[in-house]
């Protein structure tokens, strides 16, 4: 299954964001993973999930028309499902590396054309892909008002190991559907445009 959700203020991402350890929350902060790929060993959330580390490897790398801002995966009980008990929870926020497209309107297309790269994942009945519009702040280069788009996969399962399978179903799509847009505009990212890095 796919669906499209809009994010709310209390969404709201500002770039870059600092190092929070509190009872609440343990965050290491924001990497710039285009200007120091070695960063990425440096990011909890991906210990234990290799795949998870090669789609973001992937989309940050040198030639990708994308990257990431954020990312989490994790395990969590399912309850009140008839079937699944278990599932698999990850995300990636991603924002297009030319500063200016990270437009509400570009990111709803993004959404259009993975409906047309993958329409089988509407009919997945233990993989869920979400898209969510997420407000963005980019204060390095002083724009208080853009936008982002959160990946979020759900994969559900008897047991871990059956979830993990289900959400790296829809993990793979979601890269290869990301590598094939990077393809695409890879001629976007030499016309000198104001990017992110």
């Amino acid at each position: 299954m796919v669906e499209f959700l809009e994010g709310t203020h209390e969404d709201g991402l500002g770039i870059p964001y600092a190092t929070t350890i509190d009872s609440d929350c343990n965050n290491a902060g924001y990497f710039d993973l285009k200007k120091d790929p070695s960063k990425i060993v440096e990011i909890p959330e991906l210990r234990d999930w290799p795949e998870f580390q090669g789609l973001i490897r992937s989309v940050n790398s040198d030639g990708s028309f994308f990257r990431t801002l954020r990312c989490d995966v994790w395990f969590a009980s399912l309850s009140g499902h008839p079937k699944f008990k278990r599932l698999a929870v990850g995300y990636a926020t991603i924002a297009f590396e030319i500063l200016n497209n990270n437009s509400k309107d570009n990111f709803a297309e993004l959404r259009n054309r993975f409906l047309r790269f993958a329409p089988q994942c509407s009919q997945w009945p233990e993989t869920v892909i979400y898209f969510k519009h997420i407000p963005t702040s980019y204060n390095e280069h002083g724009i208080a008002r853009a936008w982002s788009e959160d990946i979020e996969i759900h994969g559900m399962g008897i047991n871990d190991k059956d979830a993990r399978k289900a959400w790296l179903k829809g993990l793979r799509v979601v890269h290869e559907f990301l590598s094939k847009e990077s393809l695409l505009w890879a001629g976007e990212l030499k016309k000198g445009r104001r990017t992110l890095s």
